[in-house]
């Protein structure tokens, strides 16, 4: 394996002997990491290595120069001291030479610093001082040289560490060293070695003639093509760009452009520096050019995204470098990152904890507790709590929990996130230690979830404990101290241990009786108000009554009582089967008629009671018997959903003929849960004479995804005849949810006006009906036929979407690991 070195020669007067020290502990930690990786080294020379000896000082300096590789000076208040030669000083002398050296081509680069001057300074400059101005403005006014300034020793080191890794970047991009380690064989390509696929300087002809070209257009000859426009535009942004000189990347119309010519152009090491900056700083799926940059091995990508994570001008690249990492399965250089947290910003210090809780392992626990214990950000500290939990997770349980059991986290309201992976542990009993904190989403997750580990005594603490923190919250609030109040009333209740409905409502809405005034006609509004907590405990205690108790005292005009009718669905199916069929088809006229007449008795009992000189009280009572019929539709609507309600809890659907009435019925609240179940009846006895039904139903209002999906599956199963013409309805719905089951159900090879149509998706205005199209067309197609539709994706309509394009180009050309993860991404999708 061939060391390389590549000597950087630092210029300087003796006014910045601080920042050159400064330098040899940048070049010694870029040596330590990024050379070790790659065998190679950078050799720092200044005139203070130059050993002493007879003869003019500068001319011993000077061949030190000409054998550099790249110049760096450094400028503060003075340009130095004579040289001995004309009037020039040392730095001056060199600098020349430098630059004179740069134009035939025999060294890489001359870059330039300048230290601010403070302003005191520049009052009355001086002879040396005014000599240095001097210089600065001829270097600005002659445009040689783009030079950076810094202010204090902390942007020197920052500014010097990022200019020499991005040097050493673009020698491992064009291919000049290798990694010290085998590199991974590449699937994609047949030049394994970096990002370079330059052959007999192919790429560098096509730059001198879009220049040709561009010139005569300038002295007045022809028009210039696009290919020409784009290959100069990106040869001059890699230089602009490509040197660091921003943080500006291309812009997406501006890369989409260059992908076009894309099998002409022949990128240079510093276009395709810019490429690969362009995609990862992508956060909206829309940017190509992984054709550009293939091949690329595992090791080289590792260390590509590293770089970039701690180099670059541009935060936001820096963070997207680092999510591309965990996009990784695998990652070996994760004491690098590790090493990069000190001195981070906040926000990059969190992704490095999120890659160190993916790629790490138990033995990164230590690292971890080192940031807890010495960070002083809340922020930070919770993450790498996170971090370590996650850790602890994988690798045993148990430990992670007595973790949180043993000390006092404020993260423990974080753990939703984890529950999860706590709800897998063999051993349930651990989880109620977690559960001390009443107001945590977590406790009511395992009251609700595992309800048997509580004990009697347990959940009747849990009863009088929220009860007693509910004047912490504001009243009427349906939050955690109500819903963890009523789910442990509801084991106590399916226990046996509670029978008593007026202590159901005096610990869940403290009220004193559930007694419902039945003098009037109309309906107790303050009984119409649903709560599913409170339902749930009520309809369990029903559930404990007999048939007869149940069917006797159902009251049409209360809500709760509705609640009986549910019951007697739920508990007594099989005996009140024939009756709720009754009930649905005749619209509840039983339970109406019943009631009706009952209170319309205790009306006429109550007003014979007046004079006959009472009329307004006669009168206000006529006037409420007039508006029954408006509240009937009200009840009726309600009981309807009840009993469907009912039903859906226990499996059960209805016969078609009753599942066609009611299908386009008011569901309210409960509406998908109900929906779900009756299109089951459709499923499983409807006919073809439902399937505009069906298909009215999935025109109409908007459903949840779930059924969406149902109905999907209904009306394909439904049109036994004509399934293409289904599968033709579907499609034009556009509907990203309809098409994932669509495709769920596909078959591989569809009829070609089938996939034509499919392929016509491509250019549907919704970016996610266009990416669950491609995610099917991945499944069914192989990379020559994705090749082939990426070609002729842009050229056969005037308006396409740049992410197609994408997605396509990450599929055919992504590195073998990062194929994976985009394939898995899009994938999902399709879930």
């Amino acid at each position: 394996m061939v060391h390389k070195v590549y000597r950087v020669f630092l210029a300087s007067p003796s006014d910045v002997n601080q920042e050159r020290e400064i330098a040899k502990i940048v070049v010694a930690d870029i040596n330590k990491s990024i050379g070790r990786k790659f065998n190679i080294t950078l050799d720092l020379v200044g005139w203070e290595d130059i050993p002493s000896g007879y003869g003019r000082p500068q001319g011993k300096i000077n061949p030190h120069l000409e054998k550099s590789n790249l110049f760096i000076g450094l400028l503060w208040r003075t340009l130095g001291s004579p040289s001995g030669k004309e009037t020039l000083t040392g730095f001056e002398e060199e600098f020349q030479l430098a630059c004179e050296r740069k134009e035939k081509k025999k060294i890489d680069d001359v870059k330039l610093f300048f230290r601010d001057i403070d302003e005191e300074f520049l009052k009355d400059p001086g002879e040396h001082l005014q000599s240095l101005l001097d210089f600065k403005e001829d270097i600005e006014t002659n445009k040689k040289i783009y030079y950076e300034k810094f202010v204090d020793d902390h942007e020197w080191e920052s500014k010097l560490r990022t200019n020499l890794t991005q040097y050493l970047l673009q020698k491992i991009e064009v291919g000049e060293t290798q990694p010290t380690s085998s590199p991974v064989q590449a699937t994609t390509s047949e030049t394994p070695d970096g990002l370079n696929e330059t052959k007999s300087h192919e790429d560098e002809e096509q730059v001198v003639e879009s220049l040709n070209k561009t010139l005569k257009f300038l002295l007045g000859g022809d028009e210039l093509d696009n290919y020409t426009t784009v290959r100069l535009f990106l040869y001059s942004s890699g230089l602009f760009y490509g040197n660091n000189l921003t943080s500006e990347v291309l812009k997406t119309h501006e890369i989409q452009q260059i992908y076009t010519f894309r099998k002409d152009i022949k990128l240079i090491g510093q276009e395709k520096i810019l490429i690969l900056r362009t995609i990862i700083e992508d956060k909206n799926n829309v940017t190509a050019g992984w054709f550009f940059l293939k091949p690329v091995n595992q090791e080289k990508l590792e260390t590509l995204f590293f770089m970039l994570s701690i180099n670059n001008f541009s935060e936001n690249l820096r963070l997207q470098a680092l999510d591309y990492i965990l996009k990784l399965s695998n990652f070996s250089q994760l004491d690098k990152i590790v090493e990069s947290f000190e001195g981070s910003s906040k926000n990059k210090q969190i992704a490095i904890l999120q890659i160190l809780s993916k790629h790490g392992n138990i033995d990164s626990i230590p690292i971890l507790d080192f940031i807890i214990k010495s960070s002083h950000s809340p922020k930070i500290i919770k993450s790498a709590w996170k971090s370590k939990l996650k850790l602890l997770l994988n690798d045993n349980e148990n430990s992670a929990i007595q973790l949180i059991l043993d000390t006092n986290l404020d993260i423990r309201a974080e753990l939703n996130e984890f529950l999860e992976d706590l709800l897998k542990l063999r051993d349930k009993s651990l989880l109620k230690g977690l559960s001390d904190d009443v107001d945590s989403n977590l406790r009511l997750e395992i009251i609700n979830l595992i309800p048997e580990l509580y004990t009697l005594e347990e959940l009747n603490k849990i009863l009088k404990y929220s009860l007693e923190n509910e004047s912490l919250l504001s009243s009427g609030s349906l939050n955690n101290y109500y819903k963890i109040r009523a789910t442990a009333l509801l084991e106590l209740v399916k226990r046996g241990e509670v029978a008593d409905l007026d202590f159901i409502h005096e610990k869940l809405l403290n009220k004193e009786s559930s007694e419902t005034t039945k003098t009037g006609i109309l309906p107790d509004y303050s009984k119409i108000q649903k709560d599913e907590y409170i339902d749930s405990v009520l309809l369990e205690l029903y559930k404990r009554q007999s048939y007869n108790e149940l069917n006797q005292e159902i009251d049409w005009y209360n809500s709760e009582e509705q609640l009986k009718y549910q019951s007697l669905i739920e508990k007594h199916y099989d005996n009140f089967k024939e009756t709720l069929y009754e009930d649905i088809l005749n619209d509840f006229i039983r339970i109406k008629e019943d009631e009706l007449r009952r209170r319309i008795q205790v009306r006429d009992n109550f007003i014979n009671s007046y004079s006959d000189k009472d009329v307004e009280i006669k009168a206000e009572f006529k006037k409420q018997l007039d508006e029954l019929d408006r509240f009937d539709e009200y009840i009726k609507t309600a009981y309807l959903k009840i009993a469907l309600l009912g039903l859906s809890n226990i499996k059960r659907t209805l016969p078609i003929d009753l599942a066609r009435k009611v299908l386009h019925k008011n569901m309210g609240f409960f509406r998908n849960q109900i929906m779900f179940n009756l299109l089951d009846s459709f499923f499983e006895n409807g006919t073809t004479d439902d399937i505009k039904n069906i298909r009215n139903l999935i025109d109409g209002d908007k459903l949840s995804d779930n059924i969406e999906i149902k109905a999907c599956k209904v009306l394909i199963k439904l049109d036994k005849e004509n399934k293409e013409k289904t599968l033709e309805f579907l499609l034009d719905t556009n509907n990203p949810v309809l098409l994932k089951t669509l495709f769920s159900i596909m078959p591989i090879t569809p009829k070609d006006s089938v996939l034509d149509k499919i392929k016509l998706l491509l250019y549907n205005e919704r970016d996610t009906v266009r990416e669950v199209t491609l995610s099917y067309l991945f499944q069914i197609m192989d990379d020559d036929e994705l090749a082939e539709l990426l070609e002729n994706y842009s050229t056969k309509n005037n308006t396409y979407y740049y992410n197609v394009v994408c997605w396509l180009d990450r599929y055919l050309f992504a590195p073998a690991e990062l194929k994976e993860h985009f394939r898995e991404e899009l994938k999902a999708k399709l879930a």
